[in-house]
């Protein structure tokens, strides 16, 4: 893959240095899968001060660097009733002055009644038994799902598949099999080989399916952005850090892939977008590709908190409020971009200037996997036999 990068047309930092020929040393020098393996760069990852200077690393953090937008000011107004109180009868008593129509003011009626779940949450003591994940996306996170409700962007919940990420797998997977399929072979099959639908079967491995994700944000066709969640309040998990530091930015590249693949010339203006739930605590996260192949992993100068109580009530949700708001915004946004690009219809090869790599793919070996089932199901057949 690295071999194939224009040195032209990588990202140069102000010292000289090329990002992508940093990320390739540390593709080639890491025993395990690294994000540089597919050209994506956290810039809060440690393991980067190996090859880049902080001054560097700063460079690539705010290059073109996204921003949250501002709350429109209906919603802005809206919130800033409640500024100051410090009491959950006091921020109920505001709550509950308000009934906005959820079609012609979808936003307000999300904000209202957002507000409105939270306050049960604190009456009724919720979060003061141990919770299942699924309790915490259902009663907790639910202002997530709710945001999108009156967007043509859907929040698909339940451990759902990304589909940008098995369009990824099933074209290496799909490459992997043409070139040792029956029909490359030059060589007549001899009297005693199976019918030729029998060995196509054989052969050709079996679809896999993209990585499951705790929320998917999507229409029909496109993806925009996906959600990883656990149960446990600890940012420094094992759990939390591979979730927010590898699994979601590879998912957010195969989404970005497939934006691009609808939008070629809009490679500087794609983004797509994530949350990491540790129990009652954010990270958001957005993935651009700013100068050059390399994807970069933005991700929110500190983690966002679920109020606790009254006295954080209002500053708490503000943030949560504002954040999930811009992402839906820019989901929107990214849909309008690739729906501009519909009318551009042409046969043969696009001319655009750069063309981003997709993921690394580990291979993986199906024969391997049968072998491992068969012995499993020996090993099962023989414990059944002794037990017998």
């Amino acid at each position: 893959m690295f071999n194939d990068l224009d040195d032209n047309k990588m990202w140069q930092l102000s010292t000289g240095k090329k990002v992508e020929h940093q990320m390739k040393k540390m593709a080639l020098g890491v025993t395990h899968e690294h994000l540089a393996c597919s050209l994506v760069l956290d810039p809060d990852d440690k393991d980067w001060l190996n090859y880049f200077t902080k001054q560097e690393l700063e460079e690539i953090k705010n290059e073109s660097v996204p921003v949250i937008s501002t709350l429109p000011k209906p919603l802005l107004e809206y919130i800033d009733k409640y500024k100051g109180l410090k009491s959950l009868d006091e921020i109920r008593n505001i709550n509950i002055q308000h009934n906005f129509h959820p079609l012609q003011e979808p936003d307000l009626h999300w904000i209202d009644s957002s507000i409105s779940k939270v306050l049960d949450i604190m009456y009724y003591k919720y979060l003061a038994k141990r919770r299942s994940e699924s309790d915490l996306m259902k009663h907790i996170w639910v202002l997530i799902d709710t945001c999108f409700y009156a967007s043509t962007i859907d929040a698909i919940s339940g451990e759902t598949s990304s589909k940008s990420t098995s369009n990824r797998v099933n074209h290496v997977q799909s490459t992997t099999t043409d070139s040792s399929s029956p029909s490359s072979s030059s060589s007549a099959p001899s009297s005693s080989s199976p019918p030729p639908t029998e060995s196509l079967s054989s052969t050709m491995a079996r679809k896999q399916i993209g990585n499951k994700t705790d929320i998917r944000f999507a229409t029909e066709v496109f993806e925009f952005g996906t959600v990883e969640a656990g149960k446990e309040s600890n940012i420094t998990s094992k759990k939390t850090i591979i979730e927010s530091g590898f699994k979601i930015p590879k998912i957010l590249k195969d989404m970005f892939i497939q934006l691009l693949k609808e939008s070629p010339t809009s490679v500087r203006e794609i983004k797509t977008f994530g949350f990491t739930l540790s129990g009652i605590s954010m990270l958001p996260q957005i993935l651009d590709c700013p100068q050059g192949y390399v994807c970069r992993m933005n991700r929110t100068q500190k983690w966002l908190h679920y109020p606790s109580g009254p006295e954080d009530f209002v500053p708490r949700m503000k943030s949560l409020i504002t954040v999930v708001h811009h992402m839906k915004t820019l989901a929107t946004m990214m849909l309008d971009v690739i729906s501009d690009s519909d009318s551009n219809v042409q046969f043969g090869s696009s001319a655009i200037d750069i063309q981003i790599p997709a993921c690394f793919s580990p291979s993986v070996s199906t024969t391997n996997k049968r072998k491992k089932q068969s012995t499993n199901d020996s090993s099962n057949k023989k414990t059944k036999t002794d037990q017998a």
